[in-house]
């Protein structure tokens, strides 16, 4: 029997541990992305979801900050001060290593329960790889990331963590780690930060061809409208004449500047699916960094298990982007 078995042992059995020690006195917790810990923090968000529309965003962090803060301190990390971050931006959240904060945007915390908790834990789960990365740090005592990108207070409890028996790296977490920390500060750095910044282009591009389209709809539909609340204002002889209708030097202009916004709104809808499909391939770029994969699988199996089984997360429209005015 290994260490950590006559720990468990004692745990569940009270039983005499022959390596028994202050600092050996809980069992070694599984991260955040262990299916045991997944299926805890579900049954914990299930529990208030009869209330949950009915609170604040206020109070949906502070729910967040006591699950998230007890298994935190379970695993004997630090956790993560979670607040609201500015509107804007297009993120759902983000975990800053540097001040040790995880903010949420406030039209995340709108979504639905199974989107939101599947962001908090996404983003939480990348602070536990920062601490794992810090215990790395100390367990190959290799020069920590420059400019405090990890405080060094962090730095410091994982140290701490890392001396002691029930709370040091596994040998599987640790190859995680060293993973972890080869792609944000060692040779994949720079692939990393190609992809990030690749991102957030493509993430603007994306947010501008939204905001144009629905401009040159609204463009479209007030142009169309001007030019029927014309027509239908004229007589029984413009009405029934083509040719008296080319001869409205009025119906003739409303009739092109109508045309001419229709020619941009297709164009804008084309320019946003061009722009979505550029969006999407980069997104799989930034998926498939180490540190994303593994949060991407904690979050979205959050928020699979929370997620009504006829629903699904919204996609952008890019389906009606061609649509005229009333059509999408």
């Amino acid at each position: 029997m290994d260490l950590r078995e006559q720990m468990t042992k004692k745990a569940k059995t009270a039983e005499p541990n022959v390596a028994s020690n202050a600092a050996l006195e809980q069992p070694h917790q599984p991260s955040l992305a262990h299916p045991d810990a997944i299926d805890n923090f579900v049954a914990q968000m299930k529990a208030v979801e009869a209330g949950w529309n009915a609170k604040s965003d206020d109070e949906k962090i502070a729910h967040f900050q006591t699950l998230i803060s007890e298994k935190f301190a379970a695993a004997g990390m630090p956790a993560p001060t979670i607040s609201k971050m500015d509107a804007g931006g297009g993120r759902n959240g983000e975990f800053d290593a540097a001040s040790w904060g995880l903010k949420m945007a406030p039209a995340t915390l709108a979504k639905p329960m199974a989107e939101v908790a599947g962001t908090v834990y996404h983003e939480s789960r990348h602070a536990q790889q920062f601490f794992m990365i810090a215990q790395y740090i100390a367990k190959s005592k290799i020069a920590p990331p420059p400019h405090q990108q990890i405080p060094a207070a962090i730095l410091e409890a994982a140290a701490r963590a890392e001396a002691n028996p029930a709370s040091r790296l596994l040998a599987p977490e640790e190859d995680e780690a060293k993973l972890y920390h080869t792609s944000m500060y060692g040779t994949g750095l720079k692939k990393r930060n190609h992809t990030l910044t690749t991102l957030g282009t493509a993430m603007t591009q994306l947010t501008t061809a939204m905001s144009e389209l629905q401009a040159a709809k609204v463009t479209e539909a007030t142009t169309l409208a001007t030019f029927k609340n014309y027509k239908n204002a004229q007589g029984e002889e413009f009405q029934k004449s083509p040719d008296v209708r080319k001869a409205d030097v009025t119906h003739v202009k409303n009739y092109d500047i109508k045309e001419e916004a229709k020619a941009r709104r297709i164009e804008a809808g084309a320019a946003l699916i061009a722009k979505s499909d550029a969006f999407k391939a980069v997104e799989v770029a930034y998926r498939a960094l180490p540190e994303e994969a593994d949060a991407f699988r904690a979050g979205d199996a959050v928020s699979a298990k929370l997620r009504p089984s006829a629903s699904a997360p919204a996609a952008i429209d890019t389906a009606a982007a061609q649509a005229e005015p009333g059509q999408g």
